[in-house]
């Protein structure tokens, strides 16, 4: 081929020419080496891939004059073209130009029999590999190329079959990997379907109620189960509804001014607000909102928790109601322990001039009347000490039956003409821990009340029945344990309580009478008196539908046993009496009264004095007399240490109030008594008497 000839195999690919085979004057130009079939270099293998045959002088790829011949090879549709560069080729044209067209023919001719026979040399080796490249493109591995040559088509057939293999050991590769990442995403699939179902489990079965509402439409577009239960509604009447349709009209406005906030900074913590059940009934919650928001942070929609909080709400008022009734009761005690040394004085000094005036006299009606205005106080102090509980009790073993039968005709005295009064008692034995005379008390409040609410007439019921109360029933009615109670229950036709009235219902001088026919103590001693009964005491009651009031006391697992009343004992004495009281007044009064009766007594102004004046008349003091607050020390610290000193001594405790514990642990003891002030002299000297004669 000289120094300059070459061969060249092309391809017509769209609108550019494709060099197959690698070129002489271009390295690593095959299957690279691209012209366009608009070129103005080349135009040989443009024609001959275009389908043309012959022989033309043009450029050639380089741009260089070259002498080509070129021919279409149709089994392939490639085209074959032989050159030289034309420089090499006519050099000898001017001294050997008949003689190179002789040799131009015969090159010719042999260029048209060699470019057949490379074209036959070429043609197969290529047609194997197009299959080969076919069956490779479907996937086939099996097969490799078997081209034995050294040429570009040999490196073509190499380079195809290492290709293959690399293909073959990726496609394995890529199967394994694939298996393996098939198996992954199942695993991990399989985990998030559990995840999502105890998320799911999670969000349903939780105690408080979760609820999605759209920021902009304020329509719920999520719940879970708990809300359903709760308001009583199936989900397809919540999902899809305002947010404003679940809450109760009390709460309406709020819940909006709540909704707002949230559009504004995005949350809300602890509000308490109230939703509406479907049957109407409203439960109390409170409600904590987030957020979710988009990449621009703009809201989307609340993620909201509500706690139902009724219960909670139920016994802080509860909570509240008991202190305040603590809190006045501690102010009625004050006041009655106070008034109660006042009129310890007065009835003691009315009691002496009511001795020593004649019945004759006229001066005796003005003390008799003294008397009885002293001792209405006295009743109206008493009660004041029941409210605050703080008045000490007598409790005995008692049927509660028996004393309701007991002031049943007392009761039906306060019963109007008009109002059919009925009594239905259960036949089994209702022992109860009781003062009878507080219970009577209870009785006629309430009877009182009843028949003041039906002026127009009725009718009044008085039941018991025997209950067993649990854990949960004790601790809503707000008892000490559970088990058997006796249940008191008292009923009118009346006008009713309505919503606000029944929530003061118990409060000290509370009233809805007119001026001047109640006291508003009435319901308050009741409560007072339960209350330190350990019992519990509830009104039921809608306007115009009448009162049921409920009284719950624990039964005691004895039967009662007959009292025998013990003989009046005489009143007067000669023996020696301590007094030991820091009022002055009531101090006199009481050493007046026991005086005129044959006593004698020493005086002392506090504890401490009476110690001291005990040390000093010990042989002398058969009893005491001790207030139990007083300064230095109480009376009951008097006592315990006197009582070292003399075992057999006796002693009366007198206070205008007294906890319950303080009876308990030395006032019942044999050889004390109590007497609550103000003391009647009456009662004053025969319990002296008693404890003396005893």
């Amino acid at each position: 081929m000289g120094r300059t000839g070459e061969t060249l195999l092309v391809r017509r690919e769209g609108d550019e020419v494709l060099f197959l085979n690698e070129l002489r004057h271009k390295k690593g130009s095959a299957l690279n080496l691209r012209i366009p079939v608009d070129s103005a270099i080349a135009a040989p293998a443009i024609f001959a891939s275009e389908g043309d045959e012959g022989i033309l002088r043009a450029r050639d790829y380089r741009g260089v004059e070259v002498l080509s011949a070129y021919r279409h090879i149709p089994i392939m549709d490639w085209g074959f073209v032989a050159k030289i560069d034309q420089d090499e080729a006519f050099a000898t044209v001017t001294s050997l130009r008949n003689r190179m067209i002789m040799l131009s023919s015969l090159l010719i001719l042999a260029v048209i029999g060699m470019a057949f026979w490379i074209s036959r040399g070429i043609t197969n080796p290529i047609v194997s590999l197009e299959k080969l490249t076919k069956r490779i493109a479907h996937g086939d591995f099996s097969v490799y190329p078997d081209v034995k040559r050294r040429d570009e088509i040999g490196s073509l057939a190499v380079s195809l079959g290492t290709m293959e293999k690399e293909i073959e050991t990726s496609k394995k590769q890529l199967l394994d990997y694939s298996k393996n990442l098939e198996k992954m995403v199942d695993e991990r699939t399989k985990k998030l379907r559990e995840s999502e179902e105890r998320y799911q489990d999670l969000y349903e079965s939780a105690p408080d109620m979760f609820v999605s509402v759209d920021a902009k439409t304020t329509k719920i577009i999520q719940c879970n189960k708990t809300l359903e239960t709760a308001l009583g509604y199936t989900r397809d009447e919540i999902i899809g509804h305002p947010i404003f349709d679940m809450y109760h009209p009390d709460s309406a406005e709020e819940a909006k001014k709540v909704f707002q906030s949230f559009v504004t900074t995005g949350k809300v913590n602890n509000a308490e607000l109230q939703l509406k059940r479907k049957n109407g009934s409203k439960i109390d919650v409170s409600l904590n909102v987030a957020a979710v928001r988009d990449e621009k942070d703009n809201i989307l929609y609340s993620r909201s928790v509500w706690r139902d909080i009724t219960e909670r709400k139920k016994l802080e008022e509860q909570l509240l109601n008991s202190q305040k009734m603590e809190a006045v009761g501690k102010l009625a005690g004050g006041i009655a322990h106070d008034f109660n040394n006042i009129l310890t004085a007065i009835m003691s000094y009315g009691n002496i001039l009511q001795m020593k005036i004649d019945k004759d006299d006229i001066l005796r009606s003005y003390v008799d009347a003294i008397i009885t205005s002293s001792e209405r106080a006295a009743h109206l102090t008493q009660g004041l000490l029941s409210f605050s509980r703080k008045q000490v009790l007598n409790p005995v073993l008692t049927d509660l039956n028996d004393i309701i039968k007991k002031a049943q005709s007392l009761l039906s005295r306060f019963v109007c003409e008009d109002v059919v009064f009925r009594t239905n008692l259960t036949d089994r034995d209702l022992p109860v821990m009781a003062d009878g005379a507080q219970i009577e008390q209870v009785l006629m409040n309430l009877v009182t009340n009843a028949c003041d609410a039906m002026s127009q007439g009725g009718k009044l019921d008085i039941s018991t029945e025997c209950v067993n109360l649990d854990k949960g029933s004790v601790r809503t009615l707000e008892l000490e344990k559970p088990g058997k109670y006796a249940l008191l229950s008292i009923t009118d036709t009346g006008t009713g309580i309505d919503k606000e009235t029944k929530k003061r219902i118990f409060e000290p001088f509370f009233t809805t009478k007119e001026m001047g026919k109640g006291t508003g103590l009435g319901l308050a001693i009741t409560y007072g008196i339960i209350k330190q009964h350990s019992g519990y005491i509830k009104i039921y009651s809608k306007k115009g539908e009448g009162t049921t009031c409920r009284i719950y006391l624990q039964l005691i697992e004895k039967k009662p046993e007959e009292r025998k009343l013990p003989e009046a004992p005489l009143m007067f004495g000669t023996e020696t009496v301590l007094i030991a009281e820091d009022e002055e007044s009531v101090r006199s009064s009481l050493k007046l009264i026991l005086q005129e009766q044959g006593f004698t007594v020493i005086e002392a102004v506090d504890g401490e004095d009476a110690i001291k004046k005990f040390m000093e008349n010990k042989e002398k003091i058969h009893l005491l007399i001790l207030d139990v607050v007083m300064p230095k020390k109480k009376g009951t610290e008097v006592y315990k240490e006197i009582k070292k000193l003399k075992t057999d001594i006796k002693a009366v405790f007198t206070s205008g109030y007294s906890a319950g514990n303080i009876s308990t642990e030395y006032m019942l003891k044999e050889g004390t008594a109590f007497i609550a002030k103000p003391v009647s002299p009456t009662g004053l000297l025969k319990k002296i008497r008693e404890l003396l004669d005893g």
